[in-house]
């Protein structure tokens, strides 16, 4: 951002680290595997676990750090604990008291009832809880919030509110509208202009509902005005 700094560069010495997991002999190696100098501008990337350290040249500098934080396997597991309490044996007492063989047993029936769910819908429900937890300021349409749905107008220009948006296949049919972990089942023909509005493009009421056969297109104005109040979709002024 502002004047120049020398990059010392030394690499990781332990794969993917987190806050949480030991650390101990891991320390940073004694000679840097490279050296750079940074100037207003420039950008460097570092992978999580890079050792790195910084150094001014003489002159006031500041640099901007952006962290990006991921999920990893560890997130998935504590989440998984969560998701098991619904069930009873999940939640009961461990048999401390009647030795490890027996506490091994029932350890052995909890692993065993995690290894038996069904991948898949462990990672569609997982992704729904990541995507719903995403922080974001809600965007809600006035006056449209309270319009009747059949007042939507044709060059009402459409766009989907800020947080994670997918649109992907359902049954036949039909494709599935995911914002934000919460769940939308539509009819297929509206999978081109709602993956349009996914990646940000321009769209008119106009557009989407010509996308739709003549029989369903009554069911339109009810469908736009529930994502509306949602807050899931955000509508141009009505005219």
């Amino acid at each position: 951002m502002e004047g120049t700094k020398r990059w010392r560069l030394y690499g990781s010495t332990r794969p993917a680290p987190t806050r949480k997991a030991e650390t101990s002999g891991h320390e940073r190696p004694a000679d840097p595997v490279d050296e750079l100098d940074l100037a207003p501008g420039d950008v460097l990337y570092l992978p999580r676990g890079y050792w790195h350290a910084a150094q001014g040249r003489g002159e006031p500098t500041l640099h901007l750090t952006v962290g990006l934080t991921r999920k990893t396997g560890g997130d998935f597991l504590h989440w998984l604990a969560d998701h098991l309490l619904a069930e009873a044996d999940v939640r009961a007492d461990l048999p401390f008291e009647r030795g490890e063989a027996a506490l091994a047993a029932r350890l052995s029936d909890l692993l065993a009832r995690a290894a038996a769910l069904d991948p898949a819908e462990l990672a569609r429900a997982y992704r729904r809880r990541v995507e719903a937890a995403q922080p974001q300021r809600a965007k809600l349409s006035f006056p449209a919030l309270g319009a009747a749905d059949e007042t939507w107008p044709p060059d009402a220009p459409l766009a989907f509110s800020d947080g994670a948006v997918r649109v992907a296949p359902g049954g036949p049919g039909e494709v599935v509208l995911s914002w934000r972990g919460t769940e939308f089942t539509v009819a297929a023909s509206l999978a081109g202009p709602l993956r349009r509005l996914a990646a940000r493009e321009p769209l008119t009421y106009a557009e989407l509902a010509a996308a739709l056969p003549d029989a369903d297109r009554p069911k339109l104005p009810a469908f736009v005005g529930e994502l509306v109040r949602r807050g899931v979709l955000v509508i141009g002024p009505l005219a």
